[in-house]
């Protein structure tokens, strides 16, 4: 099982993210840590109507996404947008699911 950690950065007024795109196997058991640098940055992970995990929202209290709770068809893959917020400053990432 491997946990990929997507760090959250604010640096003069830019929100960025060190992956934009983070593909995950459900095979595997992935889960994604969402952490903020620096650490005391209070930020918020928002899936839309579909979300690849038990919860649509993710910040600083849950930052751990879980196991994967959707199935992408054998062979293929499944693609869930998402926004990461810091005050009015927003970046739309993607994470992509692999059987």
């Amino acid at each position: 099982m491997g946990e990929r950690i997507i760090t959250i950065r604010k640096r003069r007024g830019l929100l960025t993210v060190d992956f934009n795109q983070v593909t995950l196997h459900k095979g595997r058991g992935d889960t994604v840590k969402w952490k903020s640098v620096p650490s005391n940055l209070k930020y918020l992970v928002c899936f839309g109507r579909r979300t690849p995990f038990k919860y649509r929202h993710y910040g600083k209290v849950r930052p751990r996404s879980g196991r994967i709770e959707v199935t992408p068809p054998v062979g293929r893959r499944m693609g869930f947008k998402y926004s990461i917020e810091v005050g009015d400053l927003l970046l739309d990432p993607v994470i992509i699911i692999r059987d």
